[in-house]
């Protein structure tokens, strides 16, 4: 029976699918609260800026480029975002991180929105919406400014994934062929993992096959598909052909964007188990949780993906698995895991543990419910821990850089930073990295400072004296 005043219950919907949005803002404090910023990487935009202006750092970096390997960044529009941002790191740094919280929870309502919108009861969409606001897969990407390449990313790949489904749902358009090749260019000009786009296309199509078995395969509709989805994609990998034969024969002179096969599996253990694994680190490392909580972790994480396949049919299972990791396929060859690089991957595992939920609860299985219990707390946990690590640096590099920056001042020469017990020697390394205005600075940890350079103790307080 429809409503009784249709235009208010769009209206009520409408706002119902806001809720991720709000959600998203009162499951950041520390992200909000937090005064400083988690690495160098933010502040370059802003050294940038100081010493060129704000117009030779927007032509350096909105303009598409080969680059000197491929692990070298050409992201436009994160980095015209960035360079935003950068403007009020200074005189308003809760502003910054609200505009991060903001658009983490736009691409949280948008998964809610794309889901109900094709076909997803209201409840179901709304779930997930709310799994992805508060998802451990997005911490590190929400908290950290130089991360918004990944948000864009997984922006970029929600949109595409709708006009995907809606095209092998109700055919190609002039509409949906724009939206999915305006999406994919998108998603190409946000970070580069999106070569892995077409597999991600795939895979939607996939799944809408086993959604839909009854039906003839559309091989016309997912053709259109994968030809709209993968050209912005190809030809934004010519453009950076020269930098990927670079990559490829080890030309690159980073070490850490360096693929090679000898990290693949600790990658795949590290990122499968990171949603139920809470850690105190960067990421989380087996030396220091044990195998036991990897193990577990790992097994927990593939006990749902069978749980989801034997409710909603194996195909979907393994479709699930593989779209966990499609994104991740560019970063699990590289030496350095990072926790950001998940932020895609949060998108199908609020949508896994949402139909997880919901199927348990109306089948009244206690011992599903159970595991969903443990396995959401865990997740919850690993995301405020994430979220206290950062806003622990983010103190400390508020107290930190100033307090260099006035003993660079009051004499010239060197300086040598010795780390008092207890003293958090990351964030000062974080801090000064690679910047210029710092290149006269030491970290001494263990060693005897130069002989030619002023000594100052970095005390727990994170302050030089």
């Amino acid at each position: 029976m429809p409503p009784a005043n249709p235009y208010r219950w769009r209206r009520a919907r409408a706002a119902w699918l806001l809720a991720p949005l709000l959600a998203a803002l009162l499951l950041h404090p520390l992200v909000l609260a937090n005064p400083g910023f988690f690495s160098h990487d933010e502040w370059e935009r802003l050294d940038h800026i100081r010493r060129h202006g704000l117009w030779d750092f927007l032509r350096a970096y909105s303009i598409p480029h080969a680059g000197p390997e491929f692990g070298h960044p050409v992201r436009p529009i994160g980095f015209v975002q960035q360079g935003m941002s950068a403007l009020l790191m200074e005189s308003a740094p809760f502003l910054v991180h609200l505009l991060d919280v903001l658009m983490h929870g736009a691409v949280a309502s948008l998964l809610a929105l794309v889901l109900h919108r094709r076909g997803a009861s209201l409840g179901l969409a709304l779930l997930a919406g709310l799994l992805f606001a508060a998802s451990p897969l997005t911490a590190a990407s929400t908290g950290w400014v130089a991360a918004s390449f990944d948000r864009w990313l997984g922006l970029f790949a929600l949109l595409a994934a709708g006009a995907a489904w809606g095209i092998l749902s109700g055919g190609t358009t002039p509409g949906r062929g724009l939206a999915l090749a305006a999406a994919a260019a998108g998603a190409a000009l946000s970070k580069e993992a999106a070569a892995a786009l077409p597999l991600a296309l795939l895979l939607v199509a996939g799944a809408h096959r086993a959604l839909h078995p009854d039906g003839t395969w559309p091989w016309r509709r997912v053709a259109a598909v994968l030809v709209l989805g993968s050209l912005p994609v190809l030809a934004y990998l010519l453009v950076r052909l020269p930098a990927i034969e670079a990559t490829l024969a080890g030309r690159t002179g980073v070490g850490y964007y360096t693929p090679t096969g000898r990290f693949i599996g600790r990658s795949l253990s590290g990122y499968w188990g990171f949603p139920f694994l809470p850690h105190l680190t960067d990421f989380p490392r087996q030396g220091r949780l044990g195998f036991p909580a990897f193990l577990g972790a790992g097994l927990l994480h593939a006990g749902l993906a069978a749980l989801a396949g034997r409710w909603f049919g194996w195909r979907l299972g393994a479709l699930y698995v593989a779209a966990y990791f499609v994104f991740l396929l560019p970063v699990l060859p590289l030496p350095e895991p990072g926790a950001h690089y998940l932020y895609v991957s949060a998108l199908p595992l609020a949508v896994l543990m949402a139909a997880v939920w919901r199927e348990a609860w109306r089948r009244r299985s206690r011992l599903a419910l159970a595991v969903l219990v443990a396995g959401t707390g865990l997740m919850l946990t690993n995301h405020a821990l994430i979220q206290w690590r950062m806003h622990r640096g983010g103190v400390c590099q508020a107290a930190f850089l100033p307090s260099l920056d006035a003993a660079l001042a009051a004499r010239s020469g060197p300086i040598a930073i010795v780390f008092a017990p207890g003293s958090l020697d990351w964030v000062a390394r974080r801090a000064i990295y690679l910047r210029p205005a710092y290149a006269e600075v030491t970290l001494v940890r263990g060693d005897a400072p130069p002989t030619e350079a002023r000594p100052l103790v970095m005390g727990s307080d994170c302050r030089l004296r």
